[in-house]
């Protein structure tokens, strides 16, 4: 009942979803690819080899998955790889920190043909997913073809708990959840969550967060990197990261008091998503604060 009534919805929506999605720029690459209109030129034909499909929505679950599907090519090289994104700043993550060992395809729209068309193409024997990208039809398709579904690095919030602790919608999910075959949580309290929703508790197990996986880079000296960051001796850092809209106006008022007293002080953001760095910079322009960008 759930699958005819979630697609019936999502087939009254496609309008809509579509323009929305025409109408972010972040969102057109790939775009008839996600719509399950377009095929990738390397999927034409079948590989000989069998296929995992690993689904990261952007640049920081791209990052988180990546010490995980590097272990898994080692360690099992007979495989292929490749990679779902929604964004382009996680196809550019993939292409760069995945180089050689997975490759890179668009993240199909959870409408039943796009789903349907991508499964077929790739034949995958694993889906592993990050985090909290529950599509449904993209399980329930998989679930049809046997093919097993590993949900790893999983997280629930407070919020999203709140919203979906529904009888209704819990019902939907424990739905959608009864198809996975491996939960894999970052915390106790997200593994009892899961399972509160609808997740097997046998195969619901506690992990800990894979991002803590990623190797340390090497720090450089104190000095090399005030150098590297453009810092003249007696000046000091406020460092914002991963802000969002909103945010960075909050931050340069903040600024603004600061340096009438501190002179010596210098903002630095890193916006969340790197598409709305010009907007961010003309915002900084239009308050009269001098910018310069890291990189471009």
């Amino acid at each position: 009942m759930w699958k005819l009534l979630y697609n019936i919805g999502l087939l009254l929506a496609a309008p809509v979803i579509a323009g929305v999605l025409l109408a972010k720029p972040r969102c057109r690459p790939g775009f008839l690819q996600r719509m399950g209109w377009g095929v990738h030129p390397s999927d034409v034909g079948v590989s000989s080899r069998p296929l995992v499909w690993i689904h990261a929505v952007s640049l920081g679950e791209v990052v988180a998955v990546s010490p995980l599907v590097k272990a898994l090519q080692a360690r099992h090289p007979e495989f292929q790889y490749i990679v779902t994104t929604v964004t382009e700043t996680g196809r550019e993550a993939v292409e760069q920190r995945l180089d050689g060992v997975a490759e890179h395809r668009y993240a199909p729209l959870d409408f039943s043909w796009a789903v349907a068309g991508m499964v077929k193409r790739l034949q995958p024997v694993l889906y592993v997913f990050v985090e909290t990208e529950l599509w449904p039809n993209i399980l329930w398709t998989l679930r049809e073809h046997n093919v097993p579904s590993v949900l790893v690095n999983g997280r629930l919030s407070s919020r999203s708990f709140r919203r979906q602790d529904v009888p209704l919608i819990r019902s939907f999910y424990r739905a959608v959840l009864q198809t996975l075959t491996l939960c894999l949580m970052q915390t106790e309290r997200d593994r009892q969550r899961i399972v509160a929703l609808g997740a097997e508790p046998a195969s619901t197990h506690v992990t800990g967060n894979i991002k803590f996986d990623q190797p340390v880079p090497e720090v450089q000296s104190y000095r090399s990197l005030r150098r590297s960051l453009g810092l003249a001796e007696n000046e000091q850092l406020i460092l914002a990261g991963s802000t969002h809209q909103g945010e960075e106006e909050l931050l340069v008022s903040a600024y603004q008091k600061i340096v009438q007293t501190y002179r010596d002080v210098v903002l630095m953001l890193a916006p969340r998503h790197i598409e709305r760095v010009d907007r961010v910079e003309a915002m900084l322009r239009e308050a009269k604060v001098v910018v310069q960008r890291k990189s471009q």
